[in-house]
């Protein structure tokens, strides 16, 4: 009984612990992407507010100093501009230069968008066109994978970390239930076979849920009826011994009476 409940409250604290580690793991994964997506679009305003504040495509290293700042410390996160001829690239070069995003960045006739946002090999492009003195540039940043997935492992693993600590605090608390439902069980049992053991004395505990209490109560019921009927019993057998001896009484001394003879020894 006492595995049994075990059992039970472990199936069901696990899909209760499962129902809620999925969602939140999923949670956890859209969160550290959203924060990446922030950080990416946040240095590419930056980038592109550099570049406004120059105004102008005709100096490559006024864009490329805005584009990789001298002294600035190394980020994951990085930025390049491509000029107006969507060929010649400031800064890093992406490894699909000629990307279909690039070309629905800088806007066609029949489009016409001001910012993509996509995936790229595990990470984030960020486009951003800019009309600089009536060229447009696309300011491209990249977040790569590892900043996108920052912090995710080590978030799902104390998901599931607090995840087994709450299924192993309702086991413990599951076993100490299972103990205290168990326990008058148990103690029924023993009467039992007391009262089989011919230790009529024996009375079960009242004690434990309402089902059990009846149990017991109907089992001292039977215990007490059990002695009753033994009382009852001794009292007939008694009362039987004494109405059989006086007639053999009587018979005896009537035989002792009679004069010697066959008949009499008969």
């Amino acid at each position: 009984m006492r595995a049994r409940l075990l059992i039970l409250a472990a199936a069901t604290t696990t899909m209760v612990v499962v129902a809620f580690l999925i969602p939140l793991a999923l949670l956890v994964r859209s969160l550290a992407r959203q924060n990446a997506l922030n950080d990416g679009l946040r240095q590419s305003q930056a980038v592109v507010a550099g570049l406004q504040a120059i105004g102008s495509v005709d100096d490559p290293k006024a864009l490329e100093a805005v584009v990789d700042p001298p002294g600035q410390p190394a980020d994951p996160i990085t930025s390049s501009v491509v000029m107006p001829d969507l060929t010649t690239w400031i800064g890093e070069v992406p490894p699909d230069p000629f990307s279909a995003s690039l070309t629905l960045a800088a806007g066609t006739p029949a489009v016409g968008v001001r910012q993509v946002n996509v995936s790229y090999e595990g990470g984030l492009e960020i486009w951003n066109p800019l009309n600089l003195n009536g060229k447009t540039v696309v300011v491209r940043t990249f977040v790569p994978a590892s900043k996108v997935r920052h912090g995710v492992n080590a978030d799902i693993a104390i998901l599931i970390a607090v995840g087994l600590g709450m299924l192993a605090v309702a086991m413990l608390v599951a076993d100490r239930l299972a103990q205290r439902t168990a326990r008058p069980v148990v103690a029924l049992a023993s009467t039992a076979n007391r009262l089989s053991a011919g230790e009529l004395s024996a009375r079960a505990p009242i004690a434990g849920q309402r089902e059990v209490i009846e149990v017991g109560v109907a089992l001292n019921r039977l215990a007490q009826r059990i002695n009753e009927l033994l009382d009852d019993e001794r009292e007939q057998v008694a009362d039987l011994s004494h109405r059989l001896r006086t007639p053999v009484a009587a018979v005896k001394l009537a035989a002792e009476g009679l004069p010697k003879s066959p008949k009499a020894a008969r």
